[in-house]
């Protein structure tokens, strides 16, 4: 670990996220993913053992992404999801 990394947060591990951004943001040289947050123990574990995230959160099958921020102070966050997840919207008939 560099003291020149870029700690990023990540909320979200479902397939498109493990398609295609984690694989993205591990290959970064300058990104350490230091947590994780996803309602969903089975891919949160997956996700968590294959890019070796070292915190965990949200596995109880409640968001616990403020503790998680506030437990690990990241640089930045990613929060990965469908937008009517994240915003609390309905999908559009058809969707």
């Amino acid at each position: 670990m560099s003291g020149n990394k870029k700690r990023i947060a990540m909320v979200g591990a479902g397939a498109r996220a493990m398609q295609v951004i984690y694989p993205a943001m591990a290959a970064q040289p300058d990104v350490e993913i230091v947590g994780i947050c996803e309602i969903d123990e089975m891919k949160c574990i997956a996700a968590a053992e294959q890019y070796k995230i070292p915190n965990r959160y949200g596995t109880k099958g409640v968001y616990e992404y403020r503790d998680m921020l506030t437990e690990l102070n990241p640089d930045a966050v990613a929060i990965i999801g469908s937008p009517h997840i994240i915003y609390g919207t309905k999908p559009l008939r058809g969707s």
